[in-house]
């Protein structure tokens, strides 16, 4: 019986998002903080999304699915599944919660296997505004065309649409007139577009997690020299020290990575874009920053030759903020 007991096996016991766990917490206030409860001694649940997530998620895949059953049988495009509602739905709950009033009823999704939006994006831009916006489609990255007004869906995922419903909402209330596809000239514009879209999608989803220095710091210590994206991390790197060195009172200082392919200004303004959103929705959500600053912020225009002076106004205040966590790993 020693002997047994001895080898008798331990069994750790880890379950996911359970709801009546989540809805516990909420009455505590506790769901933003609270990554790992701990049932029992070997048990324990991992809080990574609010229950609503998950069944927009699942729904959004049901959905999916239905849509490619359809196609299987019927060619017409007009059996393809629209996700404008679903998207129509998050810019409601984001302007409602900022006090923005902004109609849904010009919004129009599209994705990849939509036609017509080819139709109109080759109608309305230059051989090299559809090159970058192939590049976009390519690398799933959702995505506004002001031009046209036309939303498109790289996945059918709640933080893509809830992301995609931010960028419709932000267009409309900056007044935004194109597309920023210029770099280096967009890059801060570009780095601000995607952290507002981060910002709008915490509201929907206050559990998503960006990488942060830290992650982006240890990304690049453990890639080669040719490995495909260390550019974009370098690039990342460069611009959070320049942005620092220029706040703090170094005007001057310059820029110290000049990359080669434009795409990595793309990949590093959604880094970057993350890290800025993952701040100002914390001290949103912390009441450490007002609903009206917040409005500023969100109705400048990225068009504006002066915005690039705009970009480093809203950084200070969004840099005094507190950072919610070191790494985005650190919890677990």
């Amino acid at each position: 019986m020693l002997w047994a007991a001895r080898f008798q096996k331990k069994i750790l016991r880890i379950f996911q998002n359970s709801e009546h766990i989540y809805f516990q917490l909420l009455n505590r206030e506790l769901e933003a903080s609270t990554d790992l409860v701990r049932i029992s001694q070997n048990v324990f649940c991992l809080m990574s999304v609010p229950p609503w997530v998950k069944w927009q998620n699942y729904l959004m895949y049901l959905e999916q699915a239905y849509d490619l059953e359809l196609g299987d049988d019927d060619d017409d495009e007009d059996e393809y599944l629209d996700y404008t509602d679903h998207v129509g739905r998050y810019v409601k709950i984001i302007s409602e919660e900022l006090g923005l009033s902004v109609s849904e009823a010009n919004l129009s999704v599209y994705t990849a296997r939509d036609t017509s939006f080819w139709t109109q994006a080759r109608e309305r831009y230059d051989a090299k505004t559809l090159r970058w916006i192939e590049a976009l489609i390519a690398e799933e990255v959702s995505f506004y065309l002001p031009e046209i007004g036309a939303a498109y869906l790289a996945r059918a995922t709640v933080n893509h649409a809830a992301s995609l419903a931010m960028r419709y909402v932000h267009a409309h209330s900056s007044g935004a007139k194109k597309l920023l596809s210029d770099v280096p000239q967009d890059f801060l514009g570009l780095i601000w577009i995607e952290g507002v879209a981060y910002f709008g999608s915490k509201i929907i989803n206050h559990k998503r997690k960006t990488d942060t220095i830290a992650d982006i710091k240890a990304s690049l210590s453990s890639r080669g020299p040719s490995d495909l994206g260390k550019e974009a991390l370098q690039l990342a790197l460069a611009q959070k020290m320049h942005e620092l060195m220029v706040i703090t009172g170094v005007p001057q200082h310059r820029l110290q990575a000049r990359p080669r392919k434009k795409w990595s200004y793309l990949l590093a303004a959604n880094l970057l874009g993350g890290m800025l959103g993952e701040r100002l929705y914390g001290g949103y959500r912390k009441k450490l920053i007002s609903p009206l600053t917040i409005l500023s912020f969100i109705k400048k225009s990225v068009d504006s030759e002066s915005f690039n002076v705009a970009y480093y106004d809203i950084l200070e205040v969004v840099e005094s903020l507190p950072a919610p966590f070191h790494s985005k790993r650190e919890k677990l």
